[in-house]
């Protein structure tokens, strides 16, 4: 996850990370001291400046914030205007120094941008390419975890990963994993129609969250991830299906 991809899920949805109803005023416009990264205007006018800073508090946001409140008040005299820090973490001497400059502060962790990245189905771009790498990572992983073959070092970390399993009742479905920072999930699918059936989170990896069915089910892969959260409901698209039912085992396909 990156900066960028907070402030998208900031500026999207700030309503879900700031309980307060905002609407888009700016985001990173030009100034002589610089960017701010996003600015709102609240319910009765006011203006809103929010900086945003992945991991802990920087010493030099204060300042930063500071100075695009001068450049704000200069423009909008009228109105009122406001500052804010968002960070994964603050120290209590920044947020001391925050509150003393009459900035609110606002410390949300990182799973927190991950939970409702995935209750909006927002696929973070910067963990693409270790998406990617699912369909060759997942069966080096697999024959390691069931001790097939040679394998030197550990498994490469999968954040997504697709698998074709009758381990459900005997009932053939198409299984999608993905891996969130701390938590994973597992979205079942109809083999026949791609009918969406259900979803199930768990802590940790599917690796071991999931163990039952990531080890007993065969791993296909996709040319191209969906986002599983706004495609695939209520079905798999047809291509998707397609191109994963063309993977299913030749002995399991009229069976």
């Amino acid at each position: 996850m990156t900066e960028r991809e907070m402030e998208d899920l900031l500026w999207e949805y700030p309503d879900r990370f700031l309980n307060e109803p905002l609407k888009q005023f700016r985001r990173q416009p030009s100034s002589p001291v610089g960017r701010p990264d996003l600015v709102f205007e609240d319910g009765i006018g006011g203006l809103l400046i929010v900086e945003v800073k992945r991991g802990q508090l920087p010493r030099g946001a204060v300042p930063q914030l500071v100075d695009y409140f001068g450049i704000f008040k200069k423009e909008f005299p009228n109105k009122a205007v406001e500052m804010m820090v968002v960070a994964n973490s603050i120290p209590p001497e920044r947020a001391l120094a925050c509150q003393n400059h009459f900035i609110e502060c606002r410390e949300i962790p990182e799973r927190r941008f991950r939970q409702i990245a995935e209750e909006v189905g927002y696929e973070f771009k910067s963990e693409s390419q270790a998406a990617s790498q699912a369909p060759q990572d997942l069966q080096e992983a697999q024959r390691h975890t069931l001790g097939l073959g040679r394998h030197v070092g550990p498994p490469r970390k999968v954040e997504k990963a697709w698998s074709y399993s009758e381990a459900l009742s005997g009932r053939r479905v198409f299984l999608a994993f993905v891996n969130q920072k701390g938590n994973c999930s597992m979205r079942i699918f109809d083999a026949g129609d791609g009918t969406f059936l259900e979803r199930r989170y768990g802590p940790g990896n599917y690796q071991e969250a999931f163990r039952d069915y990531w080890t007993q089910g065969t791993p296909i892969s996709l040319s191209q991830q969906p986002n599983l959260e706004k495609v695939c409901k209520p079905r798999l698209p047809s291509s998707v299906l397609a191109e994963l039912q063309r993977q299913i085992p030749a002995s399991r396909r009229d069976t």
